[in-house]
């Protein structure tokens, strides 16, 4: 009977530990899609030697799950230091059984279109991270390194703060083919990537102060017919790119094909690269003579497709009209030149979600000083930048941030590894936390159990090092614009007004793209260009086929009846944001996370702290690739 053979196979299951099955799902258009649940076998030794697997695919209602280690190791005891850490090796996977049938309707089957099977475009992607990489089918708004990489390139620049080229190597190949600049922190080694590619330079921007940092990380891959842009947040790192949650936007550009007006995109650039890397160096490549290279190379491509505006910093104090390129005085300017962007509708709020917790002081008399000097810049209404008719400032649009409790680090995928990423000084945090005005601008990464059921994404497991800021109105759940970038929360990476804001100081080299229905409208516009046209389409960022006159988070579009929903099913911009609108405020007894602490309660491998002295997280065998005593890792 159709009874026994199914107690039959639950019965091979059990024995096996695993097996695969089916569910059928519900796509837009109302047919029935087969997705595949996924299980990871994670050894996991504790003192009796045993191992346990767990469930890392779509859950019950089909969404993502990156609980990959999640209570895999629930039950084993106190094992205290003698248990082994569970690492998310690749190696370590394989794809087996698991999932069960929806206990709700499908959206599809409610007219809503599905975010987990909306193939895109999307504003920007996230990146893959290693539980995601067995899911059948791949999550469309996620894509990987090597993905990006893929291809025959003439050079490359590759900017980073933190890079293991051990890991490098293999997460993008193609860069041990060709001649690569890269731009990173001084006192950089990489000794297995010059050791598979002899035309490495590696250059050190120079830096004014000693609480600057180069902290850009974005790729320029060059073809013969055009440049791949590609920027992201991720350090150069296993455990960054793979554990955690990441931002990534690209595009290709063509060769200019003759002079042509410089586009704000292509001027930041040049501003930007100009600024980091003064001078040239010669590269050659194999069987061909050498070539000298410069910033100025950056000028032979054309970007007035580009589907968004550059965000730049770089160290220095600017005055005058130079302060316009830089920092927050350049999102504000930029913001006020968006007419959807800086109309001001008061009602709207503002997101500030980041992984580096710094000072919001500016000052000594208010503690929030510098969190409201960015305010004013996001809100479209700088300082000392009053409107042509000489109009006041209407004041800051509230304001939310974004930051892990404790508890969610520590039950994160990874556990308490999961914040070695999100360093942040506790006397910092304290300010915001332990402030009783200033505490209620705090939110949690998860959201809420009701969101839970209808995410998309689900990343409340993968700990963000994601960096994004955003306007957004809670009528309607549209976001006015985005930013997607390096810099996290500091004055140093922003840049802090000085001389009764006639200049700006800011101490960091940073880069991001600020993503708006008009620079969308602008990519949806003009023709496609790729600069390996023979190779699988690159994922491009943009709003090809969609309008672009609204975009919409994918976790709100998917409520059926919701103003988003109806935005998406006609045309508008799906955003992938790994966080919901918003996520809940903090409760009276729950703590920000702060990376230094030792912690009383252990995770669930029982750890009670973020690596100790190590930060930045552990690589694919286990180990923490930057070591004790490197530079960058205290």
């Amino acid at each position: 009977s159709f009874k026994k053979r199914c107690a039959q196979r639950s019965a091979v299951r059990r024995r096996h530990g695993g097996g695969r099955q089916t569910t059928a799902r519900q796509t837009a258009s109302g047919a029935t899609m087969a997705g595949s649940a996924e299980v990871i076998d994670l050894e996991a030794p504790a003192a009796g030697g045993s191992s346990a697997t767990k469930v890392a695919g779509r859950d019950a209602d089909g969404a993502i799950d990156l609980d990959a280690a999640g209570d895999a190791v629930e039950g084993a005891g106190a094992a205290g230091s003698a248990l082994k850490p569970i690492i998310l090796d690749d190696s370590k996977r394989r794809a087996q059984g698991g999932g069960s049938e929806a206990k709700r309707p499908r959206l599809g089957a409610l007219g809503v279109p599905e975010p987990g099977t909306h193939r895109g475009p999307f504003a920007f992607y996230l990146l893959r991270t290693a539980a995601e990489e067995h899911l059948s089918p791949r999550p469309p708004f996620t894509v990987s390194f090597e993905e990006l990489t893929r291809g025959t390139w003439t050079w490359v620049i590759y900017s980073n703060y933190l890079i293991d080229d051990r890991w490098l190597t293999t997460a993008c190949p193609s860069l041990t083919k060709c001649p690569i600049v890269v731009l990173a922190p001084e006192g950089l080694k990489l000794p297995n990537l010059c050791a598979k590619n002899p035309h490495v330079h590696i250059i050190a921007p120079q830096l004014e102060t000693k609480w600057g940092t180069h902290h850009s990380k974005f790729m320029l891959l060059f073809s013969a017919t055009g440049v791949r842009v590609i920027i992201h947040t991720a350090n150069g790192l296993y455990h960054d790119a793979r554990d955690l949650t990441q931002g990534v936007w690209m595009q290709d550009f063509p060769l200019k094909k003759a002079e042509e007006s410089q586009s704000q995109f292509g001027s930041s650039l040049r501003n930007y690269l100009c600024a980091a890397w003064t001078g040239g160096v010669f590269l050659r490549r194999e069987r061909s003579q050498s070539e000298w290279r410069t910033a100025l190379d950056i000028e032979k491509y054309d970007y007035s497709s580009a589907g968004a505006h550059l965000l730049v910093s770089v160290p220095g104090r600017h005055k005058g009209a130079d302060m316009q390129k830089w920092g927050q005085v350049q999102l504000a300017s930029l913001l006020r030149s968006e007419p959807g962007a800086a109309a001001w509708k008061a009602e709207d709020q503002l997101v500030a979600q980041f992984s580096s917790f710094s000072s919001t002081q500016k000052g000594e008399s208010k503690p929030s000083g510098w969190l409201d000097e960015l305010g004013c810049a996001m809100s479209a209404q700088p300082r000392g930048l009053q409107d042509a008719a000489g109009g006041r400032e209407k004041g800051n649009l509230r304001m939310h941030v974004i930051w892990p409790t404790d508890v969610e680090v520590r039950e994160c995928h990874v556990g308490y590894d999961g914040g070695s990423s999100m360093p942040s000084a506790e006397k910092e945090v304290r300010r915001v936390s332990d402030n009783k005005t200033l505490r209620q601008i705090l939110r949690k990464w998860i959201s809420p159990p009701s969101d839970a059921e209808l995410r998309p994404i689900r990343r409340e497991k993968a700990t963000p090092h994601i960096k994004s800021y955003l306007r957004f109105s809670p009528k309607t759940d549209e976001i006015r614009w985005i930013v997607i970038t390096s810099s996290n929360m500091s004055r140093s990476a922003w840049g802090i007004l000085e001389v009764k804001n006639t200049q700006i100081q800011i101490q960091s080299y940073e880069m991001g793209v600020l993503l708006t229905p008009g620079t969308i409208a602008r990519r949806a516009a003009s023709p496609r260009f790729n600069c390996h046209p023979n190779e699988p389409a690159f994922p491009e960022c943009g709003g090809e086929g969609r309008i672009a006159t609204h975009m919409v988070p994918l976790l709100e579009a998917s409520r059926a009846g919701s103003r988003a929903a109806s935005l998406l099913s006609v045309g508008a911009i799906p955003v992938p944001l790994p966080y919901s609108l918003l996520p809940p405020a903090y409760a009276p007894d729950d703590q920000p996370w702060i990376s230094k602490l030792v912690y009383p309660s252990a995770d669930r491998f029982g750890r009670t702290e973020a690596g100790g002295e190590h930060l930045y997280g552990r690589d694919a065998l286990g180990k923490y690739p930057l070591g004790v005593g490197h530079p960058r890792a205290s």
